[in-house]
């Protein structure tokens, strides 16, 4: 499921798939399971293979499996964008914020990684400023607001944050995992994604800020 020009595209597919899956044993065995808990809906580390799971123990009707995608993909139908690491991390975890406080349908499976980025610099800045990042028109207008209220660091961060998050993302959602092993395949892609050097940029900047507001106070 994708939106594109105000246009949200529907994974018809998901019919014949769902129909297959209802041939095996075991199907829907866990018809209320769930991949998260209340303290586990905003950060986890639910992955592709995770959901497929899922949809098989949970046993899911089309309709069902339509409306745990729904949610994120209508925050990018409202405005969030979409397709880069860091763009996406916002909208899901934008998503799940929604789908605890007014308990709608959610996977919580969607760009586990990213998410606990977005979450890293919502943190740092507070909730608000993460509702503006997530609703940016563009980089511009983020670099602008965070240089605006935090300073010239802060806009540095963002854009090494999100330079380096490219780098890693990149070679993983550009490439097709067709047939059927492209679900295990888009899995083991995924695991390979390495952020490690995103912390080092966030850490470090954490790191410098609590050195200069300790030096203020003194």
């Amino acid at each position: 499921m994708f939106v594109a020009n105000g246009i949200m595209y529907f994974p018809i597919n998901a019919f014949a798939i769902l129909d297959i899956l209802k041939k095996f044993p075991g199907y829907g065995i866990n018809k209320n399971h769930k991949t998260y808990t209340t303290e586990t809906l905003i950060l986890n580390s639910n992955g592709y293979l995770d959901y497929i799971i899922h949809v098989f123990l949970a046993g899911l009707t089309p309709l069902q499996f339509f409306l745990e995608t729904l949610l994120h993909e209508t925050t990018h139908l409202c405005g969030i964008g979409g397709a880069s690491a860091l763009r996406e991390g916002f909208a899901e975890l934008k998503t799940r914020e929604l789908a605890k406080k007014y308990n709608l349908e959610t996977s919580a499976c969607g760009y586990p990684k990213e998410v606990k980025i977005a979450f890293e610099l919502q943190n740092l800045f507070g909730n608000e400023i993460g509702n503006k990042i997530a609703f940016a028109q563009n980089d511009k207008e983020i670099v602008s607001l965070l240089e605006s209220v935090y300073g010239y660091e802060a806009s540095l961060l963002y854009l090494n944050v999100q330079k380096e998050m490219e780098i890693q993302f990149t070679s993983y959602y550009s490439k097709d995992f067709p047939g059927l092993i492209g679900p295990l395949q888009k899995t083991r892609e995924y695991d390979k994604i390495d952020y490690n050097n995103v912390y080092k940029i966030i850490n470090d900047y954490k790191n410098t800020f609590e050195i200069e507001q300790a030096n203020k106070k003194l």
